[in-house]
């Protein structure tokens, strides 16, 4: 009980300090062993769902009534999912068949999310947890909620030669396109089309040696971070606009510098969950609110029901 007062106080503090931008506060679902916690934005808690087994990566369905769940899988690729089903109360181990057959019973899964309209799942492949990095990458697939049935999102992947790693997958709002990380760069996917459009260094100016992509902000923008290496702390962060090229320095729409925005964990425009020394902040707009959550919890953050404002430089 001491850590839910904690929060409700945490996030008194955090509605009246964003107030004054009248922005509603997002929900907040984190995990912690075999338990996941949704928390209203004033810091009430709202449910607690008690797993059968623990949970690693998590995505809780907008409608809150199935959790995609991913075994703990630390230092590995990924862990075996499964669809919780909070009506029953139990784990159905998804995709029902291996999405590389060559894999088979090797595969493994990460970074499940679903949807906008909780139809689907998206999440990345692994034909195997450990190895090397590379051999081991698979393909986006997404799970049909209806039918429980899955496809790779396309048979491979490639920007250049050979196959790519993949990861940070993320839903624009309208759930028509898919930003994600192969290797060192930025693609988006339209799922319209299946076509893959990269954001190299002919869109994005200021690429580095590295990029990750963090998330969308509307439809037309994509908030990323670039470094000049994997090991520096030189990261920047930017806001491209795909529909006209142009990209802004994150502080200029979020409001927040570079050091506020290192070791962010989840992202729905305008909040960011960043974690520093096993220590969870919520910021928005130049303002900050410690979360008192475990230090291993896994975030998600879900926006409010009245979406955002969206910053002119992103319609």
């Amino acid at each position: 009980m001491r850590k839910v007062f904690g929060l409700f106080f945490t996030f008194v503090a955090l509605a009246n300090a964003f107030g004054q931008a009248k922005q509603p506060l997002p929900t907040i679902a984190y995990s912690s062993g075999s338990t996941v916690v949704i928390i209203a934005g004033s810091g009430k808690p709202i449910k607690t769902f008690k797993l059968p087994a623990p949970a690693g990566e998590f995505s809780v369905a907008p409608d809150q009534r199935t959790i995609a769940v991913v075994s703990p899988h630390d230092k590995k690729y990924g862990g075996k999912m499964s669809l919780f089903t909070v009506a029953t109360g139990k784990l159905v181990p998804i995709p029902s068949q291996a999405i590389d057959k060559d894999a088979g019973a090797d595969e493994v899964y990460s970074e499940p999310q679903f949807s906008p309209d909780g139809k689907k799942l998206l999440f990345v492949t692994h034909s195997q947890a450990e190895g090397d990095i590379i051999d081991g990458a698979g393909p986006l697939a997404i799970l049909d909620l209806r039918t429980l049935q899955s496809k790779p999102l396309q048979p491979t992947l490639h920007i250049d030669v050979g196959s790519d790693f993949l990861s940070h997958p993320r839903w624009d709002p309208a759930g028509h396109q898919v930003l994600l990380n192969i290797e060192n760069t930025l693609a988006i996917v339209d799922l319209t089309t299946n076509l893959i459009r990269r954001l190299d260094r002919d869109v994005v100016q200021n690429f580095l040696d590295r990029a990750v992509g963090i998330g969308w902000i509307g439809n037309n923008c994509v908030l990323y971070e670039t470094s000049s290496a994997r090991t520096s702390n030189d990261a920047t962060y930017s806001v491209l606009n795909m529909k006209t090229g142009k990209h802004f320095p994150a502080e200029k729409l979020l409001g927040l510098d570079k050091e506020k925005l290192h070791g962010f964990v989840s992202f729905s425009f305008p909040f960011v969950v960043v974690k520093k020394d096993d220590r969870f902040t919520l910021l928005a707009n130049d303002k900050t609110g410690p979360l008192n959550l475990p230090a291993s919890a896994v975030i998600q953050l879900i926006p409010p029901a009245e979406a955002a404002t969206i910053p002119e430089e992103c319609k």
